[in-house]
């Protein structure tokens, strides 16, 4: 009986000690890196939504967002390796327009009915961003993170408008670091 006991008491405490060997400690996701942009018309400054939007890293295969539907806002990663950061930005919107359809019956009377006619229009345009990157080391559970502060962002022009840099410093707050036009 006292073995039992004596193999109870060392259970919980192998118990104990493994559970506090498994640290669940509150480490930065990579959230810090996530550059924040918004998407606004360019006639009124109001939310602009965008019917469909893949984005990818330039000169890699890796896609980031994957045909996301109906976006007013998005997050993307930047390369904590680099000062520059190039995204293709593939739109697609659908421009709508009703058309009366006139037909003639067998009796030679004429109807009409209203059709809906969507036509998809695709375009593509590049965005860098530059900015400078500092390692900071949060803990052995952690690790390093980086941190990052904007300083000028280009883009073509197929489809968007203008961009600006609204906050340069990318933290972990919802902060928009970019305003881009349409």
């Amino acid at each position: 009986m006292r073995h039992l006991q004596l193999l109870t008491l060392a259970s919980i405490l192998l118990m104990s000690l493994a559970a506090a060997g498994c640290n669940d400690t509150d480490c930065p996701m990579g959230s810090a890196n996530e550059l924040k942009i918004r998407f606004l018309s360019v006639a009124d400054t109001t939310q602009f939504a965008i019917d469909t939007l893949t984005v990818t890293a330039s000169g890699t295969d890796s896609v980031l967002i994957n045909l996301e539907n109906d976006v007013t806002y998005i997050t993307l990663p930047l390369n904590g390796t680099s000062l520059e950061t190039t995204y293709t930005f593939h739109f697609t919107t659908i421009s709508r327009d009703t058309v009366i359809i006139y037909e003639y019956l067998p009796d030679g009377s004429m109807t009409t009915r209203d059709t809906v006619i969507t036509v998809p229009h695709e375009y593509a345009d590049e965005v860098v961003v530059n900015y400078t990157a500092q390692q900071q080391f949060t803990s052995m559970d952690c690790g390093l993170v980086y941190s990052f502060d904007l300083e000028t962002g280009r883009h073509s022009t197929n489809f968007i408008k203008s961009m600006v840099v609204v906050n340069t410093r990318i933290s972990e707050e919802n902060e928009d670091n970019i305003y881009m036009f349409f």
